[in-house]
């Protein structure tokens, strides 16, 4: 199983859970901006919940089908297309050598995930095969570049039995949606450590402006702007331990969400942390969109992510079940 890079569209990289253990290093995490998406791909073509997927930002990649595989596709920002015929997401789909399939644009979200069964393989680095491009753990993916499936599982193998394998064929079942809708969403957090600093008012626009993710977000952080959040004075910082999901506020009174390729510690004042249950939200958004925040306390961040993960265990068990393992 495997796919050649025709074109590689705007980024690309191979990222599974992440490269943990190395943040004392000053190594990011790095791995999937959105978890949920990426493990639900993963699902659906038989893998464990690790395996490396492929995160398409946006539009614009072409790729051909070196061996028959088994895929599924995930989360927003891109549709697959062969020719004119539009591939199903959320679905296992077994496409045949040698098909050609390209990535057009989509109104929703920002990063498709394409699982492919086995998963995408690559050495490890630190203990993941995450794209980490500025340490040099992979490297941006250009035109001819081949990658590689690897062994499917005992459920892939039951799940390929279930579909005609002669010509592109696409499970009748799938999971329900996982991109979510362009616009104005509600990312939820609590409140950073440096909160106590912001002055009443900058707290207050910071509960009820609409901020827009400027053009220089990426993998590493969204730089936001709106209403100007400001210190009750003005006082240096000694670097401090930040995390994906934390909210700093830059000199220029702007917010930034640091997200799965930022650096380990900052010098800026946190006004807030995104909850782990949001990521994903904040993962499907694009340049462009607008985002508002909402404060909840720490015991419904917890509460919430458990239930995030009590689902994706349902959605494990279901998938199990239609491919009859």
């Amino acid at each position: 199983m495997g796919i050649k890079i025709i074109k590689p569209g705007m980024y690309c990289s191979l990222q599974d859970r992440g490269r943990y253990g190395h943040r004392r290093y000053g190594v990011p995490v790095s791995g999937s901006m959105d978890q949920y998406a990426a493990t639900v791909a993963n699902l659906l073509t038989g893998n464990s919940r690790n395996e490396a997927v492929l995160e398409i930002t946006l539009h614009g990649l072409q790729v051909i089908f070196t061996e028959d595989s088994l895929v599924a596709f995930c989360g927003g920002g891109s549709k697959p297309y062969c020719g004119n015929l539009a591939l199903g997401m959320n679905k296992a789909i077994w496409i045949p050598k040698n098909s050609a399939i390209d990535f057009r644009y989509s109104n929703d979200g920002c990063r498709l995930y394409m699982g492919i069964a086995g998963g995408w393989t690559m050495t490890p680095v630190m203990g993941s095969r995450s794209f980490y491009v500025q340490a040099g753990a992979g490297r941006v993916l250009k035109p001819n570049d081949v990658l590689y499936g690897g062994l499917p599982s005992r459920r892939a193998v039951k799940m390929v039995e279930q579909l005609d394998t002669s010509v592109i064929s696409m499970a009748s079942w799938g999971y329900g949606e996982t991109a979510f809708p362009k616009g104005v969403g509600a990312i939820r957090v609590t409140r950073g450590q440096e909160w106590p600093m912001f002055t009443e008012a900058s707290k207050e626009n910071w509960k009820r402006s609409c901020y827009l993710v400027t053009q220089s977000s990426n993998r590493m952080g969204y730089r936001l702007s709106g209403g100007p959040l400001l210190l009750t004075q003005q006082k240096e910082m000694i670097s401090t331990a930040v995390s994906m999901g934390t909210v700093q506020v830059t000199p220029d009174g702007n917010p930034l969400i640091l997200m799965a390729d930022a650096q380990t510690t900052g010098g800026y004042p946190r006004i807030a942390q995104v909850i782990e249950a949001d990521f994903s939200l904040c993962a499907q958004k694009r340049p462009g969109d607008k985002i508002t925040f909402s404060e909840v306390l720490p015991h419904m961040a917890e509460a919430l992510y458990i239930e995030r993960e009590e689902q994706l265990a349902r959605i494990e068990k279901t998938i199990m079940a239609k491919m009859g393992v």
